[in-house]
């Protein structure tokens, strides 16, 4: 629907710093970016509020607060405590076709680290972490998580971009 696609196409904006940190955006030009009227673009505006990750000002332009360092600490939380669960599900549920789905996951994450594809590595992260939740039968709460996880994603997608580094990948080797 409009709706979803605003919504995937605002929080990509958002985490990839597309839509920078104190920077303004505008109901209409957003809709007309995305070929979609205001109304789905300002009802995604609106959810994304309530997980403070957008500041809706009525009858003004919306603004991308700064980083929360508060929200970023409380999503890796969150996050944190729900991986630890779901990678102890894992270990009694993975088959083998799961550890090579993974494993497969892994070398792409590999390649694009050698080239240094930081867009692309974060989308294997989040596929990687999607995996585990979906071995794990608990794909729902993955889903659950993803809208206060836009703190961290920024956070992420800053570090990526800045430095190369072979912890994260080596983090999922251990995993696995």
């Amino acid at each position: 629907s409009g709706g979803e696609y605003a919504l995937r196409i605002i929080k990509e904006n958002i985490v990839s710093l597309e839509l920078a940190p104190g920077s303004q955006i505008s109901e209409n030009e957003l809709a007309a970016e995305m070929g979609l009227s205001r109304t789905p673009v300002r009802e995604e505006l609106i959810e994304l509020s309530k997980v403070k990750i957008v500041d809706v000002q009525p009858q003004k332009k919306s603004t991308i607060p700064l980083i929360d360092y508060d929200m970023v600490e409380e999503s890796r939380f969150v996050r944190s405590l729900l991986e630890c669960a779901v990678a102890e599900l894992d270990c009694e549920m993975a088959s083998a076709a799961d550890l090579e789905r993974l494993n497969e996951n892994i070398r792409l994450q590999n390649l694009y680290l050698d080239d240094f594809y930081s867009g692309q590595l974060m989308d294997l992260d989040n596929q990687f972490h999607g995996m585990l939740f979906d071995i794990a039968k608990k794909s729902q709460v993955y889903a659950l998580i993803q809208n206060i996880s836009i703190h961290f994603d920024r956070v992420r997608t800053m570090a990526l971009s800045s430095v190369k580094s072979t912890k994260i990948v080596q983090d999922h080797v251990n995993l696995v």
